[in-house]
């Protein structure tokens, strides 16, 4: 991708502004005062130990960077947004939020940890897909600059309520996520930006989706027989007919103002994450997918080596 070609694709979304706010100055010094006051309160109230303390506290913070990740399988090869945050204020917070947050993820039914979880659940189920079934995928578009901020709080906070969370408070825990998805804000080409919608890709919001897809689902008049989910890539398996399946695509593209769903489906074959996912006459079987842009093309070891040796 040239140089222009890539500043063009990343202004393109930068001057969205219904997701992205320009800032006429760098508020990363104000934002470190703002979190550290939080962190402070939370010591005084005796809800954070010292070294708890320490550790998400803003220590000589620089500014988030934006960069995108080419999709070169797609036309035009749009760009994924991804928001560098190593070093910014927000950074260790978030972690420190995610310490809570990640041991829930496995407890959502259609939650699918990798691909050999999927592969696990596939063969769990394989022998018992009735032949008339189709079988594919949903992908939300653009999920992480599509959750309502406010919303993805109220996800994260029912999570840790019926989790049976005490340690710190969640009203704390909330004020530490509201910092982190309302002082998102990042730099590219010498100007500054806060997103103003939306998580920074790789924020823990699977939460939101769990919640989302659960009344989603339940408001469904006709649900799928199968239906899990890797972050925004679900996998389905639909047992009734292909106008029910159209009229429950409807559904859940109505269903919320910002989250929308793309599909593909089969009464053959599909893929989810890298795998092919066949049906026959005895059920499923899988194979390894492989993108079209895959060249295959890899660097012997003593091109690596090479260069360290002379």
């Amino acid at each position: 991708m040239g140089r222009q070609q890539y500043i063009d694709e990343a202004m393109r979304q930068l001057n969205n502004q219904t997701n992205y706010k320009p800032l006429d100055t760098d508020p990363t010094g104000t934002f470190s005062k703002e979190i550290q006051q939080t962190l402070d309160e939370m010591l005084d109230c005796d809800n954070l130990s010292k070294k708890a303390h320490k550790f998400p506290s803003p220590v000589d913070c620089r500014t988030a960077r934006f960069y995108l990740l080419p999709k070169i399988h797609k036309p035009d090869n749009p760009g994924r947004p991804i928001i560098s945050g190593n070093g910014s204020p927000t950074e260790n917070i978030s972690l420190f939020v995610d310490s809570f947050l990640k041991p829930l993820m496995p407890q959502i039914p259609p939650y699918i940890h990798d691909t050999p979880d999927f592969l696990r659940k596939i063969a769990g189920i394989q022998k018992q897909v009735p032949n008339t079934a189709i079988i594919g995928t949903f992908d939300v578009t653009s999920l992480y600059t599509n959750i309502p901020q406010d919303e993805g709080i109220a996800a994260c906070s029912s999570a840790l309520a019926k989790s049976g969370h005490t340690s710190p408070s969640i009203s704390d825990i909330v004020s530490l996520m509201q910092h982190v998805l309302t002082k998102n804000n990042f730099s590219f080409m010498g100007k500054n930006f806060l997103q103003v919608q939306g998580t920074a890709m790789g924020t823990r919001m699977s939460l939101f989706m769990s919640h989302l897809e659960q009344h989603m689902l339940a408001s469904a008049p006709c649900r799928p027989w199968v239906w899990w989910r890797y972050i925004d890539d679900i996998f389905f398996i639909w047992t009734s007919d292909e106008a029910s399946l159209k009229a429950f695509i409807n559904h859940i593209n109505s269903f919320h103002r910002t989250i929308k769903f793309t599909s593909e489906y089969s009464t053959k074959d599909t893929h989810f994450l890298d795998v092919k996912v066949l049906k026959t006459d005895e059920g499923l079987t899988t194979d390894l997918f492989v993108k079209p842009t895959d060249k295959h093309q890899y660097l012997h070891s003593i091109f690596l080596i090479t260069p360290f040796l002379t």
